[in-house]
């Protein structure tokens, strides 16, 4: 099996993962097994070309979200932890190019490579509760997962912070924040810094913004309880009531 990717956002030519949604039951289901790994991957930067801006913008926050989640993620390691890092400052740099000039072929290459390290990331730690909700909305309310992802991620950062500083405060330094001392104002300062570039690339912060409907609230939580992802959470997601909660903070 020889994989091509024609996004920079997935990593699923480097992965064991795949998602399928199941139409009759408004449910995304996520499968892994060794037989989904590809035996080559070509990273050849002149299929993502054609790539529209909020396709690129949706993909790349996808591979941002994986490298953070990877991060924070209880299964994380250091070797998981150093590729997300590079990563991060890569995508921090070369996604608001892309999306403003879909032609620069080295910043499509760049995000490429990104994506495929965030790939070899996550799929060695996993992620978190970014994706599991981000996979109930899509399942609910057909929002695409990268944008679900980007409006998610800085407000599900905040819900876990007390509880991973340290791992926030890295994505903070790959992102251009200089260090401090002070682990948990430098995640602070990054979170920001993740507010600032879903800004650059123009995408849209609120749930109300992309068609989810607050009646959809309670459906998405529920869902999101049974999904795989929330287990490597740094902080327990217990309850749907916690769900429900993040998801009016971005409504």
């Amino acid at each position: 099996m020889i994989a091509i990717p024609t996004t920079a956002g997935t990593g699923s030519e480097v992965t064991f993962a795949a998602v399928i949604k199941d139409h009759d039951s408004n449910m995304k289901v996520s499968y892994v097994s060794h037989f989904f790994a590809p035996n080559v991957a070509i990273l050849d930067p002149n299929v993502t070309l054609s790539m529209p801006p909020n396709i690129t913008a949706f993909t790349g926050m996808d591979a941002l979200t994986h490298v953070i989640e990877s991060l924070h993620s209880t299964e994380s390691t250091p070797i998981t932890d150093a590729l997300s890092a590079g990563a991060i400052r890569s995508i921090n740099t070369n996604l608001p190019i892309a999306v403003e000039n879909g032609k620069d072929v080295e910043a499509r290459g760049r995000m490429l490579i990104a994506s495929c390290t965030a790939g070899l990331a996550f799929a060695n730690s996993l992620v978190g509760i970014v994706h599991g909700i981000a996979h109930s909305i899509g399942g609910i309310a057909g929002v695409p997962h990268g944008l679900a992802n980007s409006i998610m991620l800085p407000v599900c950062m905040e819900w876990n912070l007390d509880h991973c500083p340290e791992k926030y405060a890295i994505s903070a330094h790959a992102m251009g924040v200089v260090p401090t001392g002070n682990a948990k104002a430098d995640a602070v300062a990054g979170i920001q810094k993740v507010r600032e570039l879903i800004a650059k690339i123009g995408l849209p912060t609120n749930l109300s913004e992309v068609g989810v409907t607050a009646d959809q609230f309670e459906p998405i939580a529920d869902l999101t309880m049974g999904d795989g992802t929330i287990y490597t959470n740094p902080r327990p997601v217990e309850d749907p009531a916690d769900v429900v909660e993040l998801l009016k903070k971005v409504f």
